[in-house]
């Protein structure tokens, strides 16, 4: 397993309720609530003193629920656990259950029934998710730095991550992630159930296709020209093309377009881009005249119309059907906006009404776009990404929200071998516009929300 679960962020922090929780191993709602979940729920539910269970969670209280007490790093979304963990887990549940120190009184003949009916329990629950599947066959990733894993590495462009402090919390180090472990797209993919992270366009070989890919570029946007004055950058249109690659092994691998376009069709597509297109486009007039060739409103409708054109070609030639489509959000609250474009540590809000103004058009043309019968099966679900974070951090437990961990140049990117702050699960954001995992974390939990709308609808 690559991916490394070095936040504090615990599911009760997340505001996560135990019903809702998707198993890292299953990437199942319905599955995970019949299992260690509904041992933790039996247990809490018992008239026995509960006490002695406090070391597994390094809690003491008496008055635990059951969320407060599922092990925060073993039921993460993105941990996993093989089947004989599961099963060492829930048998030290069972037996701190049983045996307390001296807390419990129950009979001598109860206790072993009990363990064994509960062992038995547990291990019918976990040989049902030994096994699982992803929730979906693949998945395909489009969009710019907050989703690139590594595709810029290589390319004549200064827009890359794969440099110290980038990644001091991934297992792998620095990468081309731009934050200080997982992207919000890696936590997705392993709720989802795949046991790695999408592989990047870049370094893609052999089967690894067959799970999908990752074309996300830094800097990139939905107008071509977007992020040109970073180098060689790879743009929406570009990542698409890439895409037509990519297809073209599907149907080679598996003997035709139709069956190509079958399996395609069973995929996710994740798009999350835009961003750039006001930071790097829009609002900057020094390179682009696009602020004095459109208003926001029109500027808005141009990227939509440009954008809906790509989202049909994915449907149109390459069999797409289900696409995750996510919002620009607060883009003038990020570190970066505020020090660029406000005039205070406020908020710059004209950037926020921008992305506001893209965001209803984006939104409406998805709409649109569901009800225009392109197909059956066609499905883009509009991905809001505002969340607590934004309105109320705090009750989250981060306590910094306008200054970045590492330090920036430009209140941009993070300064090379650059000395990151400690405490990083405090911070919302790692560098001038990237989240810290930690933050990942929570708005990975209104994407799992948008796909279990989308699978299930």
């Amino acid at each position: 397993m690559e991916n490394k679960i070095a936040t504090r962020v615990n599911l009760k922090r997340r505001g996560v309720v135990v019903e809702n929780l998707v198993c890292g191993l299953c990437g199942k709602v319905e599955e995970s609530s019949s299992h260690l979940f509904s041992v933790c729920k039996f247990i809490w539910q018992s008239n026995y003193d509960t006490a002695s269970l406090g070391f597994l969670f390094k809690k003491t209280s008496r008055k635990l629920d059951a969320q407060t007490v599922t092990p925060p790093y073993i039921y993460s979304h993105t941990f996993h656990l093989s089947f004989a963990k599961h099963l060492i887990i829930i048998s030290l549940i069972i037996i701190s259950f049983c045996f307390p120190d001296r807390s419990m009184e129950m009979e001598a003949k109860t206790k072993p029934w009990l363990v064994l009916s509960l062992f038995l329990l547990a291990a019918n629950c976990m040989q049902q998710c030994v096994h699982g599947k992803p929730r979906v066959s693949c998945l395909f990733i489009f969009g710019d730095s907050f989703s690139d894993n590594g595709n810029n590495n290589n390319r004549d462009t200064n827009a890359k991550s794969n440099y110290s402090p980038y990644g001091i919390d991934f297992s792998r180090g620095p990468t081309g992630r731009f934050t200080n472990g997982q992207t919000e797209a890696d936590i997705t993919a392993a709720r989802l159930g795949f046991r790695d992270s999408i592989p990047p366009y870049a370094n893609t070989s052999g089967s690894d296709i067959m799970e999908g890919v990752n074309y996300a570029s830094a800097a990139s946007g939905i107008r071509p020209e977007t992020g040109s004055q970073r180098g060689d950058i790879i743009s929406l249109e570009e990542q698409i093309q890439n895409h037509r690659d990519i297809y073209n092994r599907v149907v080679k691998k598996l003997g035709g377009s139709n069956k190509a376009k079958k399996y395609l069709s069973k995929c996710l597509y994740y798009m999350r881009t835009g961003t750039n297109d006001y930071y790097g486009n829009y609002f900057l007039p020094q390179v682009f005249s696009t602020s004095r060739d459109f208003t926001t409103d029109q500027y808005a409708q141009d990227l939509v119309r440009r954008y809906s054109r790509y989202l049909k070609t994915l449907h149109d030639k390459y069999g797409a059907r289900k696409f995750l489509v996510f919002d620009l959000g607060r883009i003038g609250c990020t570190p970066y906006a505020r020090a660029t474009y406000a005039r205070s540590r406020r908020c710059a809000e004209e950037v926020n009404d921008a992305a506001l103004t893209f965001d209803r058009n984006l939104k409406s043309e998805l709409e649109r776009l569901n009800t225009n019968n392109l197909s059956a099966d066609a499905k883009f679900m509009f991905v809001n990404t505002t969340t607590k974070l934004d309105t109320d951090p705090t009750s989250l437990g981060f306590t910094v929200v306008d200054t970045p961990c590492c330090p920036t140049q430009l209140n941009l990117s993070c300064i090379e071998n650059g000395r990151p702050c400690r405490n990083r699960d405090q911070y919302v954001h790692w560098d001038g516009i990237h989240q810290t995992q930690a933050a990942n974390e929570i708005t990975a939990d209104t994407t799992t929300d948008a796909i279990n709308c989308l699978l299930i609808s």
